[in-house]
């Protein structure tokens, strides 16, 4: 998998050990589009970029929701906030809620999470993880 992010969009491309790209897409707060996928994902394409978008920075207002702070990410989802320190941890109300784990520091001292794992139907878990991770100059 390679991913880039420029802050306000995240463009993504999985690709097979052969070097085919089998799905490709770019991911916003507000949508994701995808630009071109195999026809055996065809129906998982949406659910799979969209685990993405938690690597979005926050945007909007959070609140306090008894020991956790929640704010939104598009028109439909929100992002649960907590832990200690305070980390985005979940996305829920994206296709496939959104588990956000393994938080490491970059050498620009921002943290960011390594694994985000997409929750699908009949258990199944798909899993997007950073090998490595930087800050562009």
């Amino acid at each position: 998998m390679q991913l880039r992010s420029d802050g306000s969009a995240i463009v993504i491309a999985i690709i097979a050990d052969g070097g085919i790209v089998l799905l490709s897409g770019r991911v916003t707060h507000a949508k994701t589009e995808v630009v071109s996928v195999v026809d055996d994902l065809q129906k998982y394409a949406v659910p799979i970029l969209t685990i993405a978008s938690a690597w979005l920075p926050r945007h909007g207002e959070l609140t306090w929701h008894g020991k956790h702070r929640i704010g939104p990410q598009g028109p439909h989802a929100r992002r649960h906030y907590g832990g200690d320190p305070v980390f985005l941890r979940r996305v829920d109300g994206t296709p496939w809620p959104i588990r956000v784990e393994d938080y490491r520091p970059l050498d620009s001292g921002a943290w960011v999470a390594h694994a985000l794992t997409g929750e699908g139907p009949l258990t199944t878990q798909i899993q997007l993880r950073l090998l490595n991770a930087s800050v562009m100059p």
